[in-house]
């Protein structure tokens, strides 16, 4: 296991990524400060792992050109805990084609075809910035299956959270 943590003096990451792949079950990312403006279009990405702890991190990311603004990815994983994050997302408010099951453009938490996730105690405020197409959609926690192999999400549970989320056209606070 891996824990990416804080010592003695305040861990931040400007304009950079976690990215946790396959066989990093057990990794805890805690007690740091991300810090990302139109350079980044996600600051976590976890993608096929497993028992993964997201804790006690503040979380800001805005994006004023960049298309796709994520806090934090999760994606065919199980086992993950978001706990206890300050977490603000700004992007574009773009449409969302959900027929063909692509995630909406901007969300603080975006979780596909992920298993036994708790997302607890965190405060999250997601907000749009420019000029909104038609549809422009904003949304905090977008939870999703995979329509094309009809995978669903299993066990997700959501309590506890602050969610402040601001659209002109379409925002939801979460959406499975």
């Amino acid at each position: 296991p891996l824990n990416i943590t804080t010592a003695t003096t305040q861990a931040v990451f400007n304009n950079g990524t976690i990215i946790v792949k396959q066989k990093a079950g057990g990794t805890i990312i805690s007690d740091i400060q991300f810090n990302s403006n139109d350079n980044d279009e996600y600051l976590i990405l976890v993608d096929k792992t497993t028992n993964l702890t997201i804790e006690n991190n503040t979380l800001a990311i805005e994006n004023n050109i960049i298309n796709d603004t994520h806090a934090i990815i999760v994606n065919d994983a199980d086992d993950i805990k978001i706990l206890n994050n300050t977490i603000t997302t700004i992007g574009l408010s773009k449409n969302v084609n959900y027929d063909a099951n692509t995630r909406v453009y901007t969300s603080s938490i975006n979780a596909i075809t992920t298993d036994n996730l708790v997302i607890d105690s965190n405060t999250i405020t997601t907000n749009y910035t420019g000029q909104s197409d038609i549809y422009g959609t904003i949304e905090s926690i977008d939870i999703r299956g995979n329509s094309s192999n009809k995978q669903l999400q299993q066990n997700t549970m959501i309590t506890n959270n602050k969610i402040y989320t601001q659209a002109d056209k379409y925002a939801y606070g979460v959406v499975f």
